[in-house]
């Protein structure tokens, strides 16, 4: 009766918020949840989050905002810090949820580390990420239960997906989560644990273990190695599977009549993800993303579809093969099976590219959005070039950018070798910068602490990584273009590893974190060396950093394999942004335009410190003046100046005001 009060007063509050405010889904999780990469060079296998693929299923304006985070259990995405103990991952979601939100809870994986054993050992501290799920699971769920209702957000526990692992015709216990018995006999079945917690704390609770757990039963093991877990282990989810298991966590909660204003599990025409965002980009230079396509109950029962796209946008139904404005797909019974298409912003003039792409089968249109920016930089050349041959591993540089010398976390050097004597580079003969690579080349081996990896790792540990990064110069705007490096293993075919980068040091926020290699879930042959190249513009603002994360692990346990690294390589154009100059006297002159990247229109807002003729100018960043306004006698106070440059060509423009002796330059760019 206490539950089912629970879930009435959630149902009435969730209702309450359609009337009021826009609902945003927050997800916190491990790798079986977080958002992947959709382009194929950086995710090459397809791999998803289930909670990735919810936007497909969300209504009436509900937004998701997936903050799951790779290789976290319920105890180190609430605790774990970085080398100045900044807390990384629930301390920075918890000022993105506002009253009225739901966050949706699911750990459980990666808890199950060192088999529940939580406590210290032989007068040795415990102090891994795993938990014991009646002691510290329990306690980290509960924790995040009570914060996110003290937010005024509505909880929604979620027990852990399965494993593929089977018994007999049955998915075996351990893959459902229930991994033995403990020190004092009780059972290590996490799902149990979360379920009596939701029962304790009046907690909704989707069992997403034994829909999950029926689902693969009922298609077999076969199946359910082809279609759900086809990535490369048994833990990870295709497109497909994350799809099928995010459609199973909607039906539950629409059963349990839980967000049923916002969520839709049986659209016709299911696209995944929603919208395409390919930032910027130069002239004829192209990004392709892979897009998952099914359709049910879809009228007429037979029929094409066609999917159209917009100017600077092809598509093609494979990944290699011709792109064009247009392709089709014909469909019988009402049903479209989940396939790919793929979509290229390849754009021949400078300027942005915002629209969508059209699916229809004339009687039901579906839209994609798609944005991207056409951009031609003139500034100076700069780069960060780690070559990794020798010692002291330090980076050459070239142009105005400053470099964030390579670290370590928990990794250590070992030492500057050939990988072995049979080293094969895969797909290269020469470096980045044209050095040629042979069996010979010599690459930095570097190793765990201690020499010896553990059992159980399947996926990145956030505190265990090799470090490199940039810094752009303030005053200055670094537009990176090209980030590469080549990494392997040396002494087995065990190593395996993922490469991201971001702007956050805390690798937490998941609008400049990106994957942009992944070497774990595929076999990487003994001594050899496979590139990682990402080509998609960052800019970096001056003052700010980019971070480039190599995160290794073992497949199993071993003592004294090396991963080894070469060639680490970051480079694009640096700009000037100049922030003001003050000619003389005490006072500033403020100035600020806003929006600082425009269509055309932006309003410079500026204060006078003193009564005085002012000389507002526009010019491009390679000086041509596109704009010259005079206002006299002006007094001491805050103006707003229209501008306008819709006639103007796309780029950068530097926007100066003058007064009396003083004067500040501010950047535009226009789109």
């Amino acid at each position: 009766m206490k539950k089912k009060l629970t879930v009435l007063l959630l149902i009435i509050a969730l209702c309450s918020n359609y009337n009021n405010a826009q609902l945003t889904i927050h997800t916190i999780g491990d790798s079986t949840m977080d958002q992947k990469p959709t382009d194929s060079i950086s995710n090459p296998n397809g791999q998803r989050g289930w909670a990735q693929m919810l936007p497909q299923f969300m209504i009436n304006g509900a937004v998701l905002n997936d903050r799951a985070k790779s290789g976290t259990s319920s105890k180190s995405f609430y605790e774990a810090v970085d080398s100045y103990g900044n807390k990384r991952f629930w301390a920075t979601v918890v000022p993105q949820i506002k009253a009225g939100d739901v966050v949706f809870i699911q750990f459980a994986h990666n808890d199950e580390k060192d088999n529940g054993w939580q406590s210290s050992h032989d007068g040795i501290p415990y102090t891994g990420i795993g938990t014991n799920p009646w002691e510290d699971y329990t306690k980290y769920l509960t924790k995040y239960v009570n914060e996110v209702r003290a937010l005024g957000a509505t909880p929604i526990l979620f027990t852990p997906i399965v494993r593929n692992g089977w018994t007999g015709t049955s998915i075996s216990a351990s893959a459902a989560h229930n991994i033995g018995i403990d020190s004092i006999g009780r059972p290590l079945d996490y799902p149990a644990a979360m379920k009596k917690v939701a029962t304790d704390m009046n907690c909704a609770i989707v069992d997403h273990t034994a829909l999950t757990k029926a689902y693969c039963e009922q298609i077999g093991q076969s199946q359910t190695t082809s279609l759900i877990y086809n990535v490369g282990d048994g833990t990870h989810l295709g497109i497909f599977g994350a799809t099928t298991y995010a459609r199973l966590a909607v039906k539950d909660l629409i059963r349990q009549g839980i967000l049923t204003n916002y969520l839709n599990a049986n659209p016709d025409i299911l696209v995944s993800p929603t919208s395409l965002v390919y930032g910027k980009c130069y002239k004829n230079a192209s990004s392709v993303s892979q897009v998952s396509l099914s359709g049910t109950d879809l009228t007429p029962a037979d029929g094409t579809l066609t999917i159209t796209a917009p100017d600077g946008y092809t598509v093609s139904n494979s990944q290699n093969g011709t792109y064009t404005q247009s392709i089709q797909y014909t469909y019988t019974l009402g049903t479209i099976n989940l396939t790919n298409f793929y979509v290229k912003f390849k754009p021949s003039v400078v300027g942005s590219y915002n629209d969508s792409i059209t699916l229809s089968n004339d009687t039901k249109t579906k839209k994609l959005a798609v944005s991207g920016q056409c951009i031609t930089l003139t500034g100076q050349n700069a780069s960060a070039y780690w070559e990794l041959s020798a010692a002291p591993g330090s980076a050459v540089t070239a142009g105005p950018i400053n470099v964030i010398p390579e670290s370590y976390s928990n990794m250590i050097l070992s030492s500057y070798a050939a990988p072995g004597s049979t080293t094969t580079w895969s797909g290269a003969t020469t470096s980045w910068t044209g050095t040629a690579l042979s069996a010979t080349t010599k690459t930095q081996r570097n190793v765990i602490v201690g020499s010896n990896w553990p059992a159980g790792d399947i996926d990145i540990i956030n505190n265990r990584y090799i470090q490199f990064g940039v810094n752009a110069i303030e005053g200055t705007i670094f537009d990176i273009d090209s980030i590469g490096l080549y990494g392997g293993g040396a002494g087995g075919s065990g190593m395996r590893f993922k490469v991201y980068i971001s702007k956050d040091s805390l690798f937490s926020d998941p609008n400049s974190t990106v994957m942009i290699g992944d070497r774990g879930t595929v076999a990487n042959a003994s001594n050899q060396m496979y590139p990682v190249t990402y080509n998609k513009l960052v800019e970096l603002n001056g003052g700010e950093n980019l971070y480039l994360r190599v995160y290794p692990w073992y497949a199993s346990t071993a003592s004294g394999k090396t991963i080894c690294l070469y060639g680490v390589l970051i480079k694009g154009v640096v700009t000037t942004a100049p922030t003001g100059i003050k000619s003389v006297g005490t006072s500033p002159l403020k100035a600020y335009c806003y929006p600082t990247q425009t269509n055309g229109k932006t309003v410079l807002n500026y204060n006078l410190p003193t009564r005085s003729d002012v000389r507002i100018s526009v010019k491009s960043i390679e000086g041509k003046t596109a704009l010259n306004i005079d206002k006299k006698n002006q007094d001491a106070s805050a103006y707003k100046q229209n501008i306008d440059l819709s006639s103007f060509s796309s780029g950068v423009y530097l926007c100066s005001i003058a007064s009396g002796n003083y004067i500040n330059v501010v950047r535009i760019l226009k789109n």
